[in-house]
């Protein structure tokens, strides 16, 4: 009958990562940074790796733990990278080349912080008052416009104090 059909076409050949239990990367994913923004494909791929992650990532850390899904070059991880920047949903953590996911949206007047545990390397975001404005103002009268500040903080977390 039809349900011992084999071969190509036939349906019990086919196996989806989303019947598996796995997320498709076509399914889209939404954040808590930007929640009117629904992203999708390679970079909503890029970034659950990084929301699932407590620590930053390297480019070539998140590209290992997408291969584990399927194939993942780092041409596509930098591109989803660059995107995900630009829409403020990840941060580039100066210290170390390694990225991190937005946690929170930025309001007028606040810049955030990024506060990393020097023992477990656990990264957290958080807002803080503007305290450079006037800086910012003065270096854009000198042939100089600033398109992003980052902040981090080194100390040891709550976790590892005790």
């Amino acid at each position: 009958g039809m349900g011992q059909a084999r071969g190509k076409g036939s349906a019990d050949t086919k196996s989806g990562g989303a019947a598996r239990g796995k997320p498709s990367h076509r399914s889209p994913i939404e954040t808590d940074a930007r929640p009117h923004l629904t992203i999708r494909g390679n970079r909503a791929r890029v970034l659950n790796v990084l929301q699932r992650n407590k620590q930053p990532m390297t480019a070539y850390e998140i590209m290992h733990e997408l291969r584990k899904s399927g194939t993942c070059w780092p041409i596509t991880v930098y591109r989803a990278l660059d995107q995900l920047m630009s829409l403020g949903l990840v941060h580039r953590m100066a210290s170390r080349a390694a990225f991190m996911a937005c946690t929170r949206a930025t309001t007028s007047g606040e810049i955030h912080v990024v506060a990393v545990c020097d023992r477990c390397g656990i990264a957290e975001e958080f807002p803080v008052p503007s305290v450079l404005p006037e800086t910012l103002r003065a270096s854009q009268g000198r042939s100089f416009e600033v398109t992003g500040l980052s902040l981090e903080v080194r100390g040891v977390c709550a976790r590892c104090v005790r």
